[in-house]
């Protein structure tokens, strides 16, 4: 076995300031003196990678062409064009097209020929700073993940037009790593002016044909994918709000969305350079919440981290977390650390992955990162803690207990896909009080439960089962509640006490078996269980009870002034 050790002490590595391209060229002179080609047997890949690396696993097919709207980004295109082809809207899609121009570089025959291997290196002369790309791969992956075959013709400023074709089948068939060669017509020139918009132009056209994942069948759909305010609008945001490049969906223009780029984001901390303990700078920080904007947290109360790489946000795969900067809070909904960095700058540091949708945070960086924001986010929380005491104690107005309710019913609608009252499928609404079972001696603890009434919307189950009694620690409540998930649905069991004073002198009596106070009585446990599942604070939980409560009384007050409550709304007496 070759056991020769490098060492970096001798006189090959010796030198007042050795860089990393002296380095390489040390070893690679190290390699040839040692070498030579009888010690290596070659272990090209075979063909069959083709097709493995069409599952690399874009996530969506947006993240996917926003891969080759990098390479266009790279040829300094000021203009992008994407074009969503097929028979109609609701048919499937046929092709797709992304054409750079104006200013774009185009490429050569030479250029675009590497541009189709695997592994290929085509940015050799561009700075780090600006550079999008970064592994060779997105243009194969990113087209082959979406169909078969792509097509790419591109034109140089005062050069030939050219094409080529990758091709899975073609690859296949042969079993060789080929790339077809297009012939230029008149007629492939004249389309390509069309696309470009001038015979004059330099550019790039890529058609991706043979499409064949299910994903990507109809127009509309990927249509309003591309178009919606939390994909290429967002993730290129810098680019759109500066000017610097256009992005047209089927002659649509998008617009720059999120974070600092809608109105009223409030700027927590301004930015500020991000420098580790030992000199490395990591570009800037800055801490923003847009929780009063456009761009709220939303019914997953999103916070968290977003990296931007030369300007090109880097996380889209899922919503931002905290990568174990800080913990999740409630009063952090809507708050974002906005890191903004080179390549050159990031790529050392942190891992991002292939399809540059997702990134890794070595733990020094972190701990670093979370001395740097974390002070102004902690005054942030405790300022809102603050309000939103503030708020609570003052909750006893009309005016304040109806905002209140007001904002806590958007909350609610959020979190819990409540879009419509539930509707009633039992057949009766008044369950039948419980009769008593012999005592079971198996198990003393076991409490006597009435036949269950369900209640069931197009987003979740809600059953209600009646006992004689709840745990004593719960402290008085009137019911307790299980939540269980199946194929993905949430399903609430509810268990209502029947001794509990309320439910037997109000509940089981409001209005018999068509009791509308029955029914409203059962949607607001609905309410009142669904949002304790969504608040992972319980205090936040209690908030939304006392609003509610507060709210009906209210309504009440105003309603009767009105019109008289109807009977079965209204308390009795002796009560």
């Amino acid at each position: 076995m070759y056991r020769q050790v490098i060492d970096i002490d001798s006189p090959l590595f010796q030198g007042s300031e050795l860089d990393e391209i002296d380095v390489k060229e040390a070893l690679l002179q190290f390699m040839e003196n040692e070498f030579d080609d009888s010690d290596f047997i070659e272990a090209a890949p075979g063909v069959k990678m083709a097709d493995s690396l069409r599952s690399v696993g874009y996530a969506s097919p947006e993240v996917a062409l926003g891969d080759i709207i990098d390479n266009s980004l790279d040829a300094l295109a000021r203009k992008i064009i994407i074009e969503i082809i097929g028979e109609n809207n609701s048919s499937p899609v046929d092709q797709i097209n992304i054409i750079d121009t104006d200013g774009s570089t185009g490429m050569s025959a030479e250029i675009l020929n590497e541009a189709l291997r695997y592994g290929s290196d085509t940015n050799k002369e561009a700075a780090l700073e600006s550079n999008l790309g970064r592994f060779g791969l997105g243009l194969k992956t990113a087209g082959t993940s979406i169909g078969r075959r792509i097509e790419v013709w591109s034109r140089e400023a005062d050069g030939d037009l050219v094409g080529r074709a990758l091709d899975l089948d073609i690859v296949e068939f042969m079993q060789k790593w080929v790339v077809q060669k297009l012939p230029t017509t008149p007629d492939s020139v004249e389309a390509f002016n069309e696309k470009i918009g001038s015979p004059d132009a330099s550019g790039t056209w890529v058609a991706i044909q043979k499409i064949d994942r299910p994903k990507y069948k109809n127009v509309k759909s990927l249509l309003d994918r591309l178009k919606a305010q939390t994909t290429l609008r967002l993730w290129y945001r810098k680019f759109l709000g500066a000017g610097t490049c256009t992005v047209e969906v089927n002659g649509s223009l998008l617009e720059a969305f999120g974070y600092d780029y809608v109105d009223d984001t409030s700027e927590l901390q301004a930015a500020t350079d991000f420098v580790l303990s030992d000199g490395t700078t990591l570009g800037t920080v800055k801490v923003i919440n847009t929780l009063d904007t456009k761009h709220k947290g939303g019914g997953t109360r999103a916070q968290g981290i977003v990296i931007m790489r030369n300007n090109r946000d880097v996380t889209t795969a899922v919503n931002p977390e905290w990568h174990g900067v800080r913990k999740w809070h409630w009063h952090t909904n809507g708050t974002w650390v906005i890191w903004e960095a080179t390549a050159e700058e990031l790529d050392p540091v942190v891992s991002t992955s292939l399809k540059k949708d997702s990134f890794v945070i070595p733990d020094h960086v972190k701990q670093a990162l979370g001395n740097l924001v974390n002070p102004i986010i902690n005054a942030h929380v405790k300022t809102r803690e603050s309000l939103a005491a503030a708020k609570k104690a003052n909750a006893s107005s009309v005016e304040n207990a109806q905002q209140a309710a007001d904002e806590r019913l958007n909350s609610l609608s959020r979190n819990s896909n409540l879009i419509k009252p539930p509707e009633v499928t039992n057949d009766t609404f008044t369950p039948a009080l419980p009769k008593r079972k012999p005592k079971d001696t198996s198990d003393d603890k076991k409490s006597d439960r009435a036949p269950s009434t369900t209640r069931r919307t197009s987003k979740g189950d809600y059953t209600f089962d009646y006992v004689n009694g709840l745990d004593p620690e719960k402290g008085g409540r009137l019911f307790d509640m299980e939540v269980t998930r199946v194929a993905g649905r949430p399903r609430y069991r509810f268990m209502v006490d029947l001794n509990h004073p309320w439910v037997s002198a109000r509940l089981l009596k409001a209005g018999g078996e068509n009791g509308h106070g029955y029914i409203a009585a059962l949607d607001m446990i609905i309410a009142m269980g669904v949002s304790e599942a969504a608040s992972a604070d319980p205090s936040e939980a209690d908030d939304i009870h006392r609003n509610m409560a507060n709210t009906l009384r209210t309504l009440a007050k105003i309603e009767t002034k009105i019109d008289p409550a109807p009977v079965e709304f209204m308390e009795d007496n002796d009560a």
